[in-house]
């Protein structure tokens, strides 16, 4: 980590304000940390740690940090009123050393951390249970609003019913008769019938007294009168007054209009009985919705038929020989749509996943040179150096045939001076290329085998690589660089071998 000590710093009596600047570092990737005598800003690769003068407030409140415009900015209340004159703590003039004031600041964070969550747990508790309090009160209200409700449902109903009892009962001149009184009832044919409770021929048992309107809309009262020693019952009625309408209880009329309704209703006419061997004929109407059950016994079915449907046409496809080109993998085997695969793999650093989609490009095309160039590239920088020779190797036979197949063209006059010289001159790069490479995996293996003095391959190994350097000094000469690592190596030969 790179520290840093570049900051900005004011003051009030009461604040302290400071700003670190973060060197174009996007506000995400920004740390800020602040316990009260200690602050730090972390940003990637720099760090800012500045120990202050005196303790400020950690209160939330009191504690202001703004990360934007390349700056972060500490807003801070003093614990003390006072003007510091300098922000930061020097050990020499204090007490203790700056280590023991840092952990005693880091305790004192903690600690005032600690009880600030006990007193918000504190207040949440108590905000809790006045909450709960008020909702028992409410409900409490609401009960007691609800019972006053029915106790003035229940006093108006009595009301209501003591009012209507009172409207149904007799009126009060009229006395009813009591049994130790005579009870003179008298009609038109002066029957007359004396009761009384002295009498020891005779025992009251009931008197049942019913009320019910005649057709006139007069009260005709009745009583029963019951001998224990079984007299007869006397019903007293005076039937005279009542007018009955006659036509309601004249049963021919009803009988009369039963009759037309039955003579409304058509009589069924049965078909004839059939004959013996008569074909009949049956015609079924379409069916309405099938029922539950055997429609979903239907569904399964077809689901059934479905998947072994499916079931075999997977295996038809299977058992398909496959073509190199198709609709399906043909994004897959265009050269150009790989290439651009490749490259974006290597900007995302996927060298890896790079050299996989370049095999499948030499797949599709073995005489592609760029292919084999790039993956001989990726072989020597993932530490390849087998494959990186394999690699080379191939590139370098196929510009052979290509070198031949330009000497003909010159021979058969097909093509002219510059652009043959043109061609060459792609040839010898792309060769340089690949003898570079090559030479460096040699010596790669050389280095690795280089413990093991009695391997037979290792000076092979060192024999290869000065072979292909010098060759690629050959096609490249003037060449200052190449000229001097074909020196070293030499020497570098001599004083082993």
């Amino acid at each position: 980590m790179i520290v840093i000590k570049d900051y900005n710093f004011t003051e009030t009596e009461h604040t302290i304000h400071i700003s670190v600047p973060i060197k174009g570092v996007q506000p995400n990737k920004v740390d800020a940390y602040c316990n009260g005598l200690f602050i730090k800003v972390n940003f990637q690769p720099f760090l800012f740690q500045l120990d202050l003068f005196k303790p400020v407030s950690i209160l939330d409140k009191d504690v202001v940090v703004k990360v934007g415009n390349g700056l972060v900015e500490f807003h801070l209340k003093k614990v003390e009123v006072e003007k510091w004159g300098k922000a930061n703590y020097n050990h020499i003039e204090g007490d203790i050393s700056v280590a023991e004031r840092r952990v005693k600041a880091e305790k004192d964070y903690f600690a005032k951390l600690e009880e600030m969550k006990k007193d918000r747990l504190a207040l949440k508790q108590e905000n809790e249970r006045l909450l709960v309090q008020k909702q028992i009160q409410v409900e409490r209200e609401e009960k007691l609003r609800v019972e006053n409700l029915k106790l003035q449902e229940k006093l108006v109903a009595e009301e209501n019913l003591n009012d209507w009892v009172k409207s149904i009962e007799t009126p009060s001149d009229q006395k009813l008769p009591t049994s130790a009184e005579k009870i003179e009832i008298f009609d038109d044919d002066d029957l007359n019938i004396v009761e009384t409770e002295e009498e020891e021929n005779f025992v009251f048992e009931e008197a049942i007294r019913t009320k019910s309107l005649d057709y006139s809309g007069s009260m005709v009262e009745t009583s029963k009168d019951l001998s224990e020693q079984g007299n007869e019952i006397r019903n007293i009625l005076d039937l005279e007054n009542v007018n009955i309408d006659e036509s309601i209880l004249d049963m021919d009329n009803i009988l009369l209009k039963v009759k037309k309704q039955l003579e409304k209703k058509p009589e069924k006419k049965l078909p004839p009985p059939r004959g013996k061997n008569v074909e009949i004929t049956f015609k079924f109407t379409d069916r309405g919705p099938l029922p539950t059950k055997v429609a979903r016994e239907s569904e399964d079915a077809k689901w059934h038929a479905r998947i072994e449907e499916a079931k075999l046409k997977s295996i038809q496809k299977q058992n398909k020989p496959k073509k190199i080109l198709n609709e399906e993998n043909l994004a897959d085997n265009n050269v150009m749509l790989l290439k651009d695969k490749a490259k974006l793999l290597i900007k995302q650093e996927n060298l890896e996943g790079a050299l996989n989609v370049y095999t499948q490009i030499l797949d599709i095309n073995q005489t592609d040179i760029s292919a084999l160039l790039n993956k001989s590239l990726l072989q020597m920088k993932l530490s390849k150096p087998d494959d990186c020779i394999s690699t080379c190797s191939i590139g370098l036979k196929l510009l052979i045939v290509e070198e031949n197949a330009i000497k003909s063209l010159e021979e058969e006059g097909k093509i002219d001076e510059v652009k043959s010289k043109e061609l060459k001159n792609e040839l010898n790069v792309k060769k340089t290329k690949f003898l570079v490479r090559r030479a460096n995996s040699f010596l790669e293996n050389f280095n690795i085998r280089f413990n093991n003095k009695d391997d037979k391959i290792l000076k092979k190994c060192f024999e290869d690589c000065l072979e292909d350097f010098r060759a690629c000094y050959q096609l490249n000469k003037g060449d200052k660089e190449l000229e001097l690592n074909l020196k070293n190596l030499e020497d570098r030969f001599k004083l082993i071998y």
